[in-house]
């Protein structure tokens, strides 16, 4: 009942190499899917470290005018209009 094992590189070679003829299709596109998940979700991380994080977000531009600016503009009057023989400007209305 004593049997002799014997360990060699051809008796572990040969069911592995097998193996890898067969599966190497199926291998293959689980090796590219789980590395295509793990760049998503590394991504995804990212951009939400870079939305959530205050200190980057700048200061609330003013988008008002000066009164003066405002004047300025009312003062203007209406936009005159440019006609070159028959053609209208199609800058004005």
């Amino acid at each position: 009942m004593n049997k002799s094992v014997s360990f060699s590189l051809d008796n572990i070679k040969q069911p592995a190499l097998k193996f890898l003829r067969r599966y190497h299709l199926l291998l293959f596109f689980l090796v590219v899917s789980a590395a295509l998940f793990t760049a998503i979700v590394i991504l995804l991380q990212i951009t939400n470290l870079s939305t959530n994080d205050p200190s980057n977000s700048a200061a609330p531009v003013d988008t008002s005018f000066d009164e003066a600016t405002i004047e300025r503009i009312q003062t203007l009057g209406e936009p005159r209009s440019y006609n070159s023989g028959n053609r209208k400007s199609p800058f004005s209305e």
